[in-house]
């Protein structure tokens, strides 16, 4: 293929016409909503954003319910192991139960998302709970993890999605804290 040559007076003329139509892409992108608001989620009526919001907390709880479930089975626990198993899981589901509580009781957002400063406050909140809830767990789950043979300690070491008191965080999981997008099904971003 033959190589092109562009001499410094075509680039001189194109340039400014170059740099013109990205100005006005620019003022164009600042006058559209932005990508959070622009969602499904403020399209719904504040009857669908209350049902999706009740949803959305009551699944959360069903996937802690499930996948202590899952670890119970999975670790084929012995008699012996059972015992501290329960302690760790009434635990879990303390801290479960509290979360959907709390996220019943909020209030979805409206026809305008929360500000930065109110997401930030209700994103310290969440994580001061998560953290509340991970100490609270810590002597159940060394007590139960000691109890372990090599086998089951593999089990519960794999970093597995919900495998903990959140979205992919677990016991020790590399991405902790991940954060939940909150404000619909349109995946707004929290700070």
């Amino acid at each position: 293929m033959p190589t092109k040559h562009v001499s410094l007076a075509t680039l001189a003329l194109t340039l400014p016409l170059l740099c013109a139509g990205a100005a006005q892409a620019d003022s164009a992108a600042e006058t559209a909503p932005p990508p959070a608001m622009a969602g499904h989620f403020l399209k719904l009526t504040p009857a669908q954003r209350a049902a999706w919001h009740q949803d959305h907390c009551l699944d959360r709880f069903a996937h802690e319910k499930a996948r202590l479930t899952y670890l119970e089975t999975r670790l084929a626990l012995t008699p012996q192991q059972e015992s501290a198993w329960r302690k760790l899981a009434a635990v879990r589901l303390k801290s479960a139960e509290g979360q959907r509580d709390a996220c019943l009781a909020e209030q979805p957002a409206g026809t305008t998302p929360p500000s930065v400063v109110a997401r930030a406050k209700h994103l310290q909140a969440r994580l001061s709970a998560r953290l509340t809830a991970l100490e609270a767990a810590q002597p159940p789950l060394q007590a139960l993890y000691d109890q372990l043979d090599t086998h089951q300690r593999a089990i519960l070491d794999r970093p597995v999605f919900h495998e903990g008191f959140g979205p992919r965080e677990g016991f020790g999981h590399p991405d902790f804290p991940h954060h939940h997008p909150e404000f619909g099904p349109d995946g707004g971003e929290q700070p």
